[in-house]
């Protein structure tokens, strides 16, 4: 890692800003957008790519910058409105996505600059299917997009930035994986021989790790490793960089026939093959412009509709689990049970004993629970232990200096996940460490009673995850009451703990909402109530989708259903039984036995105990 302090001081925001400007100006621009993507459009972006974060100092998952010569805005959606408020340094307007009022970046520009004005782009950290689309809005409106031959963003961020990581490559092995690479690469390519396509690009580095059964180092919560993927009916080339293969990730890439290309190559890679190729398969919206590009310009004078600009049958392939694999996320999840019930048990009676934490303890310690069951590898994402009114900020992180305090008046909500190496969790749990009052109890059970609506579904196999959305909602929304997030995604088998191609969320506009839930889909069902300044709660469990056993079958279509993944129990006393029907009460009861019976074996004689109580009947 580059130095972040003694050598070298840490910039100011307003510093930054200035600098950027005068990078501007010399790039000939009067405005750049700065996204929270990498060259791989991945969710969670290595150091080294988190631009935005280095120039708004906003930390959120999701956001876009943009800065004029006078202005700076930023993007995000609502899970992060009031971290962003927090964060955003002087000179910061926020944009509240999705809110009335709050406008599009395409359309701000337009009345940001001047007719005849430049916004700068770096090609590499957009889709090119979003660029396309800006290039037209800003057209019509007498403005132009121009790609940069430079990100200016690291001209400003010097030797402040974090050096590229060098972990080597590991072999995640069929025992793991359930299926070969040479299954997988013929599974794809027959897709391609019925889309009528000789030759696949992805640059989703998820889709890379999992085509080749391999794992990385290069992301902190994420096994991945910075790559690309060129696949032909006959060929198989990984771009990488070639330091981080070991002896045996190449016995592993030489079975399935695939050869290993420096990363620095894949712009020449994708030109030669787009040009030697009768039709090359990649994703608008998944593949970056700069590569996009590359290929348009490789096939330019040739046959028209050389390029197929289609989302390619590999996330589809991923979503849907093999045998092995799901057993993998059961195995995982009753590891990271035996993490989690040791550390409530210890937590509760701490606290009744008088002590205090803060959240960053609480983080740590459950941490330490989790890295000494068998097969961890590291945590899927931040822990997020927000205390009281910090649990309302919905991707809260804790900070040493100023995190909140957990004692016996505490509400407490914690979502948390862990890599292991056969599978990945994610699990949320609200819990009260004295007495809750009515009114938290009874937000809760709203709560909890979507999150039993949703778990108890059954429904046609190909309908789309917004279809179902709203079963997480109805008991909140039968009070006035809601909340700004989605209800479910997709996770990975040890890989990213957010996963598509589907989810279930009420943002119609969003294409994974409209992609159908298959058999054998791991999701998540997290419904959750926040109030801003006062308490958050969330209930989440991952599920397996499989076929449900129904009476009838309309119309020969299978029917689906959840199998809860996840052996945490609820804490009883956050439920206020009086609200429950006799169904949703059975519910709880059959989720608790079940706990019980997966995770009580593993147990300490004394987290055991704890739990009989826990999971008593209501």
């Amino acid at each position: 890692m580059a130095a972040h302090g003694g050598k070298v001081a840490p910039k100011s925001a307003e510093k930054k800003l200035s600098e950027l400007r005068d990078e501007m100006v010399k790039a000939h621009v009067d405005a750049v957008v700065v996204p929270t993507a990498d060259p791989h459009l991945m969710e969670n972006v290595p150091d080294f790519c988190k631009r935005r974060e280095f120039i708004s100092g906003f930390t959120g998952s999701t956001g876009t910058a943009v800065v004029t010569t006078s202005e700076a805005a930023l993007w995000t959606d609502g899970r992060y409105f009031l971290q962003a408020e927090i964060q955003l340094g002087p000179g910061w307007t926020l944009m509240k996505m999705e809110t009335k009022g709050c406008p599009k970046i395409p359309d701000w520009l337009c009345k940001a600059i001047p007719e005849g004005g430049r916004v700068g782009v770096d090609p590499f950290c957009h889709n090119d299917s979003q660029i396309r689309s800006w290039q037209k809005n800003l057209q019509e409106a007498g403005r132009e997009l121009v790609l940069l031959k430079a990100n200016l963003v690291d001209h400003v961020w010097g030797s402040e930035r974090p050096s590229p990581p060098k972990g080597s490559l590991r072999v995640h092995h069929i025992e793991l994986a359930g299926e070969s690479s040479t299954s997988k690469f013929a599974r794809v390519r027959k897709a391609m021989d019925e889309k009528g396509v000789n030759a696949l690009v992805t640059s989703d580095v998820s889709e890379v790790a999992w085509m080749l059964n391999l794992r990385g180092q290069d992301e902190l919560y994420t096994p991945i490793f910075i790559s690309y993927l060129i696949l032909t009916l006959h060929e198989a080339i990984l771009y990488v960089d070639t330091e981080k293969v070991t002896d045996e990730v190449r016995r592993q890439l030489d079975i399935c026939g695939c050869k290993v290309e420096p990363i620095e190559d894949i712009l020449g890679g994708v030109g030669a093959y787009a040009n030697a190729s009768s039709k090359i398969w990649m994703s608008g919206e998944q593949v970056n412009c700069a590569i996009f590009n590359e290929a348009r310009q490789a096939c330019e004078g040739q046959k028209v509709g050389k390029i197929v600009d289609d989302e390619t049958p590999i996330k589809l392939f991923m979503a849907v689990k093999n045998e092995v694999e799901i057993e993998g996320m059961k195995e995982a999840h009753i590891r990271d049970a035996v993490a989690i019930i040791e550390f409530l048990y210890w937590l509760e009676n701490q606290v009744a004993s008088g002590k205090t934490f803060t959240e960053v303890d609480v983080d740590r310690e459950l941490t330490a629970r989790r890295a000494v069951q068998p097969g961890f590898v590291g945590l899927s994402f931040p822990t997020i232990a927000g205390a009281g009114p910090n649990g309302a900020v919905i991707h809260y992180h804790a900070e040493e200096e100023s995190c909140g305090t957990v004692d016996k008046h505490t509400l407490l909500l914690i979502d948390s996940g862990a890599q292991y190496d056969c599978g990945t969790t994610d699990v949320t749990r609200t819990l009260h460490l004295g007495e809750p009052t009515s009114y938290q109890k009874k937000c809760f059970t709203r709560v909890l009673q979507g999150h039993i609506q949703m778990d108890m579904a059954r429904f046609p196999e190909d309908t789309p995850g917004m279809a179902i959305d709203g079963l997480a909602r109805m008991y909140l929304w039968r009070v006035g009451l809601d909340y700004r997030h989605g209800t479910g995604h997709g996770v990975g088998s040890h890989l990213c703990v957010h996963e598509g191609p589907m989810s279930i969320s009420h943002r119609y506009h969003l294409k994974n909402t409209h992609n159908p839930l298959k058999a054998n889909m791991i999701v998540s069902n997290e419904p959750g109530y926040y109030e801003d300044g006062s308490f958050g709660v969330r209930v989440e469990n991952l599920a397996l989708i499989k076929e449900a056993h129904t009476e009838h079958n309309f119309g020969g279509v299978k029917f689906l259903e959840f199998e809860p993944i996840t052996y945490v129990p609820l804490q009883k006393k956050m439920i206020a039984a009086e609200l429950l029907s006799q169904e949703q009460t059975q519910w709880v009861n059959n989720y608790h036995a079940q706990v019980w019976d997966k995770v009580s074996p593993r147990l300490s004689d004394e987290a055991r105990e704890w739990l009989r109580v826990g999971v008593a009947p209501l």
